[in-house]
């Protein structure tokens, strides 16, 4: 299984990435809205993980952005978002 994590916090992103290596599975990062729709561009995950609230692009937009891209290709592939917040 590829997960591709996208959260802006360093912090953050080394807690899920210990919590999902002890479970055994893999994780990619990408630091930003911007930079996870870029990796989603060149390679195929099958889970993303995504914070809602990030500077530069926040993760309703990066989901709004990543399903239209969705919608154009020609193989349809849609991808499981899990949003992620720190938020209480």
């Amino acid at each position: 299984m590829r997960i591709l994590f996208i959260e802006d916090d360093a912090m953050n992103r080394r807690v899920v990435r210990d919590m999902l290596h002890v479970a055994g599975l893999p994780l990619a990062e990408a630091d930003g809205g911007r930079s996870g729709i870029a990796r989603l561009e060149q390679e195929e995950f099958d889970i993303l993980l995504l914070d809602l609230r990030m500077p530069e692009m926040d993760g309703f937009t990066a989901t709004a952005t990543i399903r239209q891209q969705e919608r154009d290709a020609a193989d349809h592939r849609h991808v499981p978002i899990i949003a992620l917040t720190a938020n209480a």
